[in-house]
């Protein structure tokens, strides 16, 4: 994972002494995956064209990145954490190989340090840290699973107080890091504010998902299809994902017409949704993302509960398809009802909506140029440089 300055981005095009970045991952950085993969590859390769580093190298703590931790793994990881000041997330798919490639990379003498979602900041402590140290946060990451816990009714009784400790040590490492970093990399404007308020004086920069140049995209098709079709993309293991798509399923398909409206819904696990009525197909994991979007008219986006950015909602955008989506969908990013985005929360909105003679003009309508830049790179490669600058020169 190494790469050159797109362009030479300093003052008067002065030459500097050679920069380099250590970004600490979970996560798979060959390929594009589901949302969080997606958005920390997109923020390597942001700050490679950005132009500051003349290097960046991104290591994975996972022997296993591409694939997720099994219930049984889990329930080991806490176990381990019940000994340990480090929540369960700390210790998921860490190995002792990994470590020692993790160990190397970090004695190198970098410039920064990136720690990729809190889960990583521990390696602060394990390992020397030479250069500036910068939390990339995809999400509250405590506040998150505090609400999984007291939510979950899978959960049973006796792991609760278990699994609160769990969260008062992730909150305890995500906090105490943040300050320790001085340094923070968001992609949600509400998220910024809270972390801005535990840390005042925080060097931050907020980057929503970005998904490249709006003139590399492949054209959309013109005509809606008939029966139109719906899209929703997610990994369905991430449970407000489920939620939502259980939601339109149950709640918002039953008062539509089966031969006006399909629903496809892209995505892992979602195969399995084929069965739940006559007009939903699931297509499991699609190798080529342009195949999805070209596949629907009409983006379906209703998500209501999570943290962080929904990174298909931006992707969406960027794209220019026309979407429905609940306000939580939209949080921390600016957002609002127009512009070939309708924000509707109740399942009577959806319904009216969808059988409306509005609908169709709507699958036509695509979003505005300015919307669709806030999801492109170059919007951010000054902010991203000045970033750096302050975290690395202190500038």
């Amino acid at each position: 994972m190494e790469g050159n300055a797109v362009e030479d981005r300093t003052p008067g095009g002065q030459e500097t002494a050679s920069r380099s970045a250590l970004f600490l991952t979970t996560k798979d950085m060959n390929r594009l995956g589901a949302g969080g993969q997606r958005y920390s590859v997109g923020v390597v390769q942001l700050i490679r064209k950005s132009g500051f580093f003349d290097r960046i190298e991104a290591e994975s703590t996972r022997a296993r990145p591409d694939q997720p931790t099994s219930r049984q793994e889990r329930l080991f990881h806490l176990g381990r954490s019940m000994f340990s000041s480090l929540p369960e997330k700390a210790f998921a798919g860490v190995s002792p190989s990994r470590m020692r490639a993790i160990g190397q990379a970090m004695a190198g003498s970098h410039a920064a340090y990136l720690f990729d979602n809190c889960e990583t900041l521990w390696l602060m402590d394990r390992f020397p840290v030479s250069g500036a140290r910068v939390l990339v946060s995809h999400s509250i990451e405590h506040l998150l699973w505090r609400d999984r816990v007291e939510t979950d009714t899978r959960f049973p009784f006796w792991l609760r107080p278990i699994l609160r400790r769990d969260v008062a040590k992730l909150k305890h490492l995500e906090t105490d890091g943040v300050r320790r970093a001085g340094n923070l990399w968001i992609n949600s404007l509400t998220e910024a504010e809270w972390f801005r308020e535990v840390t005042p004086d925080l060097n931050l920069v907020v980057v929503p998902p970005i998904f490249g140049e709006l003139e590399d995209l492949p054209d959309l098709p013109a005509i809606p299809s008939k029966p139109l079709r719906l899209g929703f993309l997610g990994t369905m293991s991430w449970w407000p994902n489920a939620e939502g798509l259980d939601w339109l399923i149950d709640s918002v398909l039953p008062g539509l017409d089966p031969a006006a409206i399909e629903l496809h819904v892209f995505g892992g696990g979602s195969e399995s949704y084929s069965d739940r009525r006559a007009n939903v197909f699931g297509h499991g994991f699609v190798d080529d993302i342009n195949d999805v979007w070209n596949s629907i008219d009409v983006v379906a986006c209703p998500i209501f509960s999570g943290a962080g950015i929904n990174v298909k909602f931006a992707e969406a955008r960027f794209r220019g398809k026309p979407m429905l989506a609940t306000n939580f969908a939209a949080r921390g990013l600016p957002e609002a009802s127009g512009d070939a985005l309708l924000l509707m929360d109740s399942a009577e909105e959806w319904i009216e909506f969808l059988k409306s003679s509005a609908l169709e003009e709507f699958a036509l309508s695509r979003p505005s140029e300015s919307a669709r830049r806030r999801y492109a790179d170059s919007s951010y490669l000054d902010d991203v440089y000045s970033f750096f600058d302050r975290a690395v020169n202190g500038a």
